[in-house]
């Protein structure tokens, strides 16, 4: 973006709201002010995807106020009534563009079937590392019976620890 700057980068809202209707361009902004802009007529707009953080509504106190549990109080109820919902669906999203399907593409939730390709590489990897690692502790087995056997053919007893691999016996 920093490359192209110049054709890339727009100066306000508006600027980049006329871009996406003269020319393929896609807008990055305020999710609050694309859905407005995307509620209403033309309603050529649409917003796509989620927000890439969820805020919240708030509002100043002084510090250490004696009215902050009373204002928490209050801002947790309206949200149980659903005051801030009629008041996004009164002031940012507005009906003039329902029935154009042209407001909002729902991003689908990703479920176990979309990860099923995931969870076999992730298990299938873990299948094949157990299996190279029995495979590497029977050969280093092997090799120290061999080299037991070979350095000392006196009275000794050779085992092979967890695993019976080798000989287990007087010689």
């Amino acid at each position: 973006m920093q490359a192209n700057e110049e054709s890339v980068i727009v100066d306000d809202l508006q600027e980049g709201l006329d871009k996406m209707r003269r020319e393929k361009y896609a807008l990055f902004s305020d999710t609050t002010e694309l859905d407005y802009h995307a509620s209403r007529k033309p309603c050529d707009l649409q917003t796509i995807g989620r927000p890439f953080w969820q805020t919240g509504n708030g509002m100043f106190l002084p510090k250490n106020s004696q009215y902050t549990v009373e204002f928490n109080r209050a801002i947790v109820a309206a949200k149980e009534r659903g005051v801030f919902e009629e008041l996004d669906t009164k002031w940012i999203k507005s009906k003039e563009c329902s029935g154009t399907d042209q407001t909002e593409l729902e991003s689908s939730v990703i479920g176990l079937q979309d990860m099923l390709g995931v969870f076999v590489l992730v298990y299938g990897g873990m299948a094949l590392a157990l299996v190279v690692l029995i495979g590497e502790f029977i050969y280093t087995c092997a090799q120290d019976v061999k080299k037991s056997d070979a350095h000392n053919h006196s009275s000794i007893r050779v085992t092979c620890p967890y695993v019976v691999c080798g000989r287990d016996e007087v010689f």
